[in-house]
């Protein structure tokens, strides 16, 4: 299962900040890398969706709380990591709806992938130190990608939606292998790990 957890964007996304902060001995660093995302994703939602300043505060302290239970996730080798979205996703969805007007609400739905997709592309493109080209294709792989996942949960059985998850996967890590130096390669290695 914890593999499947590495293979969720949003898991790797944290998972990748861990991994290159150095572990536990550099933990206020790691924390500061998260604060440094949450910080950013706010202010993208926080445009995006024209929010009050009490509205932002607000959502800070919801993507805070999804950070922490994802690296928590990421953590658990006992996490059925679909499952696991799903439920995070929903309390995520409950929360905001708290004070997200409805038609901030229908906005965030509706480009959820996209800003899930922007921030793992910026954070590869940080880690991997990927030059402007690269990166606008590391971001419509990473879009493809979440699409395909989000397309599989539709899926009629577990075992197909299973199947539709490893091939959009491993579609995903082919094509990213093929946007990569060399030396990116080695590194995006070292993060799957």
């Amino acid at each position: 299962m914890k593999t499947m957890i590495r293979n969720c964007p949003a898991v790797m996304v944290l998972a990748a900040v861990a991994l290159l902060s150095g572990g536990a001995s550099l933990r206020a660093q790691n924390d500061s890398k998260m604060k440094e995302f949450v910080d950013a994703r706010t202010m993208r939602m926080a445009t995006a969706l024209n929010l009050k300043p009490d509205q932002v505060e607000k959502l800070k302290h919801v993507n805070m709380q999804t950070a922490h239970k994802l690296e928590a996730m990421e953590s658990s080798s006992k996490t059925d990591s679909m499952t696991a979205l799903d439920k995070l996703e929903t309390e995520r969805r409950a929360a905001l709806s708290q004070f997200l007007t409805p038609d901030q609400m229908k906005k965030y739905i509706k480009t959820q992938q996209q800003d899930l997709s922007m921030l793992q592309t910026e954070y590869m493109a940080r880690a991997l130190k990927l030059n402007a080209g690269q990166t606008k294709k590391v971001d419509k792989i990473n879009l493809t990608r979440l699409q395909q996942l989000a397309a599989a949960k539709k899926a009629p059985t577990k075992m197909e939606t299973s199947r539709k998850v490893r091939e959009a996967n491993e579609k995903w890590d082919t094509d990213l292998q093929k946007a990569l130096t060399p030396e990116q390669l080695k590194a995006y290695q070292e993060m799957k790990k």
